[in-house]
């Protein structure tokens, strides 16, 4: 495993999260989308690949050679998925250091360079959530007829954990939640196979869920 850690900046408020592997057609969408945001606050990149078979690393490097004060990248030798989904997440979560953790695979992109001001604006308005989504364009690559927008509400809204149960209404490419107990979900995430339900069921258990009525990524 080759770690390489961003320079002396600021301690930031967001960690940006990313987890790839034979992304190489797409990561640089999403590197795009990570560098465009336009925020009050500082922020941080750590990306992590999973020992890709293509190209996917090299063109993290040449971003990280460009943004080194602002990208950490995790370069893995060994696949780390296929021994546990909890070791790809641990890798990443453990080592961020925002107030807040914002996720993005690395074959999604987000496309509203103010997306992480504006959750993290309407987090601070409601202490009461641990985590929050948004709307997304669903692109299914290669046949435009069956694009859709994702989840079908109407308006910000706020969910309980109780009115949660058994609805599913984010893209894991909107989620942002806080990194108050980082430890403790990572050790909850060990036996998982993915990692997006689990993080919603943790952090339930500590706030409500904010949902904005506003299209700031894309899911392929």
């Amino acid at each position: 495993m080759i770690i390489e850690k961003a320079g002396n900046t600021p301690k930031p408020l967001v960690t940006i999260c990313c987890i790839t592997y034979n992304h190489e057609n797409f990561i640089e969408d999403a590197l795009q989308g990570f560098l465009m945001q336009e925020t009050s606050f500082p922020i941080e990149i750590i990306i992590h690949d999973d020992a890709s078979t293509d190209r996917t690393a090299k063109i993290i490097d040449k971003y990280y050679q460009q943004f080194p004060d602002l990208i950490s990248k995790i370069l893995q030798t060994d696949n780390q998925f296929s021994k546990g989904m909890h070791l790809v997440l641990g890798n990443v979560y453990a080592r961020a250091q925002g107030e807040y953790i914002a996720v993005c695979e690395g074959d999604d992109y987000w496309t509203d360079p103010a997306k992480l001001q504006k959750q993290v604006d309407f987090m601070q308005n409601h202490p009461e959530c641990s985590l929050s989504c948004h709307k997304v364009l669903v692109d299914h690559e290669g046949q435009p007829e069956k694009n859709h927008i994702f989840p079908d509400l109407e308006g910000n809204q706020v969910f309980s954990r109780d009115e949660m149960y058994q609805n599913y209404i984010s893209a894991t490419c909107s989620v942002m939640f806080r990194s108050e107990k980082i430890n403790e979900l990572v050790a909850f995430l060990e036996g998982f196979k993915v990692g997006d339900m689990p993080l919603y069921s943790f952090y339930l258990q500590y706030g409500k869920f904010v949902y904005i009525d506003q299209v700031m990524a894309v899911y392929r």
